[in-house]
């Protein structure tokens, strides 16, 4: 258990300090810790499948609040740009985008992983 409390971020940690590897994640750790997963390889390279295909999701559903939201916003931010309404859409658009952004970098930084995975199997 004292796996769980080593941050893998931590200056120097590596699989000496972790006794694991060091591209292993930390909710991936927590699962295995769990027992929802285990840390072969192939169970590694589903975790990450799945990881990427939560990631796509969580990313497409917060462009399509900020798409809404820009819609929303249209004639209402010419009209009343400075109304409670017209920033809270404004303020809706921005959490979006942000999240949105988070989202796609999470999924460039596993679709990496997925990728050195698989490329571990040649």
């Amino acid at each position: 258990m004292l796996l769980s409390h080593i941050p893998l971020d931590h200056p120097g940690a590596g699989s000496l300090a972790t006794g694991v590897t060091e591209n292993l994640e930390q909710p991936e750790l927590r699962a295995w810790l769990e027992g929802r997963t285990t840390l072969d390889h192939a169970a590694r390279v589903g975790w990450a499948k799945e990881q990427v295909i939560r990631l796509e999701i969580r990313s497409t559903f917060f462009e399509d609040q900020a798409g809404g939201a820009r819609a929303d916003l249209g004639e209402l931010a010419l009209r009343e740009a400075d109304a409670m309404p017209a920033q809270l859409l404004h303020q809706r658009v921005r959490s979006s985008e942000h999240e949105m952004s988070q989202a796609d970098l999470g999924l460039a930084f596993t679709e990496r992983r997925l990728e050195r995975l698989l490329g571990a199997d040649r």
